[in-house]
Parts: structure tokens; C-alpha cells; sequence
């Protein structure tokens, strides 16, 4: 069974959705360390966990710890919307220190190794291999690069 908000390539048509990634990007003052940032971001995660319209979000920061950053994977434009509040930007600048960057990608295909899974927001996938295709399937695709 495909996780919340998930669509199998197999099943594509069955649903609609318009995915959006969302990257909030901020600079911690000062740059922190690994340790500090994996206890932070562990400390937030139950509240984006079962959040309506999240489908996946990646807690990530740079090696030198510099950056920090959120990438969001949404149902909708509509479900990003309603998290990114007046609340919410102000929980981001208590807990990191600073204001964070939001950028949105449209996102029509996602492409899940853990679940063996392609996510799409209603692009055919007939053709393409993908539904229940396995690594020798890929090869040709891979070696092109």
C-alpha cells in the first residue's frame, strides 16, 4: 500500500494531485553542528507528522553547517499554503534563529526506491518501465550517464 498521499504508478490514473516540493532554507546563527541540528529537527518532527497534504519532508543542513533546510513534499499548493503561517514562520525563527526562504517546484514525478514506487501527478507512465520495473530494467536508462 503506498504511503499517505502516495500514488503507485500503477494506480496513477485512479487520482489527480499537482505535488509541490517546498525547500525553506534559513541560516542559523551561529552554523551548527550535526548533533545539534539532528536533536532539533527530532524535537520538530511530531509536528509534521500526519499533517494533512504532507506526503514526505527531509530535514537537511550543509556540511559545514551553515544552512539548514526543510524540503516539503505536498499534495497541493493549496495543502503547502495552509502550513506556511504567520505561526509557522515564527516557530522556524525561535527554534533556528532566523527567517526561512520558501521556494516552490512543481513536482510531477517522484521516484521512491524505499517503496518501490512512482509518484506522479497524473503524467501517463505507460512506456516508460516504470511500473514494477526492476534494476535491469534501468540499466540502458543509468548508462547514459
Amino acid at each position: 500500500m503506498p504511503p499517505f498521499g502516495a500514488i503507485s504508478a500503477t494506480a496513477y490514473s485512479r487520482r489527480h494531485v499537482n505535488m509541490i516540493t517546498v525547500i525553506a532554507q534559513f541560516k542559523p546563527p551561529p552554523p551548527i553542528t550535526r548533533e545539534k541540528a539532528g536533536q532539533t529537527f527530532l524535537s520538530a518532527a511530531p509536528k509534521y507528522k500526519d499533517l494533512p497534504g504532507l506526503i514526505r519532508k527531509y530535514f537537511i543542513l550543509s556540511q559545514d553547517g551553515g544552512t539548514a533546510a526543510g524540503i516539503y513534499l505536498w499534495n497541493s499548493r493549496e495543502d503547502a499554503d495552509r502550513i506556511y503561517t504567520e505561526d509557522w514562520k515564527s516557530f522556524v525563527r525561535e527554534r533556528y534563529g532566523a527567517d526561512a526562504l520558501l521556494t516552490y517546484f512543481e513536482c510531477p514525478v517522484v521516484v521512491d526506491n524505499i517503496s518501490h514506487e512512482v509518484l506522479t501527478d497524473g503524467w501517463p507512465t505507460e512506456g516508460f518501465g516504470v511500473s514494477g520495473a526492476s534494476s535491469g530494467d534501468t540499466e540502458p536508462f543509468l548508462s547514459g550517464f
